[in-house]
């Protein structure tokens, strides 16, 4: 159906006169079907005194090999959608491994010679080791690879690079860019104008004398798997792109030597967080939509001056240290496991080249330095640091912390808080420069423009603001008959006493049990009491714990199902690393843990009735769906971490 022999000259007397030399199958159907290669004669004697005589059945020679599905010729042109271009007549499709090589192209090869197609192949191998071929996306078209995309040039010499045009979109599962010689760009992808668009499921590697170029109007690398530089930062040109990081799973960013550069860097992840390999900059903006990143002192995570962060969120933050450059006012997106803790400069003097590197603790100062204090200061935080520090520079700037409920451990009176300072040997008193919110949330200002930086953290200047009390996790938990409560606290300061409540509708509590707390401990202690006498159906337990001077803090409210079967109807609960499952199973039955994909994660057997529990800790954040069957029913539920 790709090729038609019908004669198209004036008259009958045509004959083939073109080469007749060894050649591929595929060669002589090209040599056939091209024109130039027959002559056209007058009348029947010219014909048969000219060129060579048929009848005499001369041998056409062939070289023995079958046609290559998706191997690229180019015979006539470079369209991708002219199956005259492909070497067994056939336009790939999505099981085609495609190659484009000079061995055999002749050409280069465009997909959207006619605006707004879609080609498809199972993956592509770009390569070079003498004249280059090269592949263009074009006019609003799509190149959609369900497998890997590979550019290599396989020789020193003239650059072989695959272009995606504008409003055009290049798909792979993986993307490999490989040269010969550092630095000399002989194998590049680019993708660097409006609305062009570079799709990759898995990993992105910019090989030796390979080069990424997203720079120029434009260009968006969404990207599931790692970014892998093996050079330097000139092998990614960045500036005006997007590297949207959008993966399931953890995605790494390194490079060979120095740091990576990104232009706008945003986070948009599903399911786990984003590792730091090597140090990273952002040019103009840090996108924190979902997931984290990590980083480390060495693996620093720098803002360049003029870069701005958006949307920050306990599902969204940097969770290590940060380093910002310039003389503006800035908020760092810090925070530790899944909570964001932010910090801010104000105020700021010096040049555009100052720079200050933050991050959060999500510890006691107390321990970690020492319990040494100013007089006006009465006691400082137990739960949480922030590491504030000029690392460029000699620009001074006005400090803001900031506080949140449950994680301050103990708001009560905002107006007592104050900034402190840690210079080595005790707290100093920073001052108030005007806090801001509530007993639930707000932010504090040291008094005055600091000129000195070191750990700083939440004080007060009385008995006012509980900050020591830090309750690592309040549990209650469905047993046979009773519900067990059970609670872990880091540290204590003039603790009197726990008080447990519970509510039928998760509003209205009222006290169930009292227990004695230890006063002031600096050690964590572990406390245990039981409901004997639940309430049926769903209620709600909370902690209360109170200070000796009657103050008190409260812990957020767990939900507790019992019911006569212990689980009639499939539940679960996450709390903290921890799947609570409540079932009416019998013991024996099997359990299955899928993500949304369908892929298992984890199977187990039930031995317990009514309820058990599975660990989440390996699991990143998500979506889940929990499977249960006993050979005669199945029964599932989703939920979210």
């Amino acid at each position: 159906e790709c090729f038609s022999m019908a004669p198209t000259l004036a008259t009958d007397f045509n004959k083939y006169t073109g080469p007749q030399t060894t050649a591929s199958q595929r060669d002589w159907i090209i040599r056939v079907d091209d024109a130039t290669n027959w002559s056209s004669y007058g009348d029947c004697a010219t014909y048969n005194a000219s060129g060579t005589n048929w009848l005499a059945a001369p041998i056409l020679p062939f070289t023995p090999g079958a046609y290559v599905d998706g191997r690229w010729r180019g015979a006539i042109s470079t369209d991708w959608f002219d199956c005259k271009n492909w070497d067994n007549a056939r336009i790939p499709t999505a099981s085609s491994n495609v190659v484009i090589d000079p061995t055999w192209a002749i050409r280069p090869c465009v997909v959207g010679t006619v605006p707004n197609s879609t080609a498809e192949c199972a993956s592509l191998l770009q390569s070079s080791s003498g004249a280059v071929r090269n592949l263009l996306v074009q006019n609003n078209s799509s190149l959609l690879i369900g497998g890997p995309l590979r550019i290599e040039r396989l020789v020193a010499g003239a650059s072989l690079n695959t272009t995606v045009m504008t409003g055009s979109t290049l798909q792979a599962t993986s993307v490999e860019i490989v040269g010969q010689t550092a630095g000399a760009n002989e194998a590049f992808l680019r993708c660097e104008e409006a609305g062009s668009r570079l799709l990759v499921e898995g990993d992105l590697t910019i090989g030796t004398g390979a080069l990424l170029d997203l720079e120029g109007t434009g260009g968006l690398l969404e990207l599931g798997g790692s970014f892998i530089n093996l050079n330097d930062a000139v092998a990614f040109q960045e500036n005006n792109s997007t590297v949207a990081l959008v993966g399931n799973g953890t995605q790494t960013i390194s490079i060979g030597t120095g740091a990576e550069v990104f232009g706008t860097l945003v986070v948009n992840k599903p399911g786990g967080d984003v590792l730091l390999a090597s140090p990273v900059e952002v040019r103009t903006q840090l996108n924190l939509t979902y997931g984290r990143i990590l980083s480390t002192a060495t693996q620093l995570l720098t803002l360049r001056s003029g870069a701005t962060v958006v949307n920050a969120s306990d599902a969204s933050h940097v969770d290590g240290p940060i380093q910002k450059i310039g003389n503006t006012a800035f908020e760092f997106p810090v925070g530790k496991n899944h909570v964001l803790r932010p910090c801010a400069l104000s105020s700021l003097s010096g040049t555009s080249t100052v720079a200050f590197q933050a991050e959060y603790f999500a510890a006691s100062p107390r321990t970690t330095f020492n319990n040494v204090l100013e007089p006006t200061l009465d006691h400082i935080s137990d739960c949480e640091y922030w590491m504030i520090d000029r690392t460029a520079g000699t620009g001074n700037a006005r400090v803001h912390l900031t506080w949140r409920e449950p994680f301050s451990c103990g708001v009560t009176e905002p107006p007592s808080l104050r900034v402190a300072r840690w210079d080595g040997t005790l707290w100093l008193d920073r001052g108030n420069g005007g806090e801001v919110g509530d007993n639930l949330a707000g932010t504090i200002p040291t008094a005055a423009v600091q000129s000195l930086f070191s750990p700083w953290t939440l004080a007060s200047i009385n008995r006012q603001n509980p900050l020591p009390i830090t309750l690592v996790h309040f549990h209650a938990v469905p047993v046979q008959r009773t519900v067990e409560l059970t609670w872990t606290t880091a540290t204590e300061q003039d603790n009197d006493f726990f008080t447990v409540e519970r509510s039928a509708d998760g509003l209205t509590f009222a006290p169930l049990l009292r227990v004695e707390g230890a006063g002031t401990s600096l050690t964590p202690l572990h406390y245990r009491s039981v409901d004997d006498a639940p309430l049926h159906g769903l209620s709600y337990y909370r902690l209360r714990q109170t200070d000796l001077d009657g103050t008190s803090t409260l812990s957020d409210a767990v939900p507790v199902r019992m019911t006569a079967h212990h689980g009639s109807v499939l539940s679960v609960h996450v709390a903290d690393d921890l799947l609570t499952v409540f079932h009416d199973l019998p013991v024996g039955g099997r359990y299955s843990l899928l993500d949304m994909t369908g892929r298992l994660l984890a199977t187990g057997t039930v031995d317990r009735e009514g309820v058990f529990h599975i660990p989440l800790s390996a699991l990143p954040s998500g979506a889940y769906l929990l499977r249960m069957e006993d050979g005669g029913r199945v029964s599932s539920t989703r939920f979210v971490r």
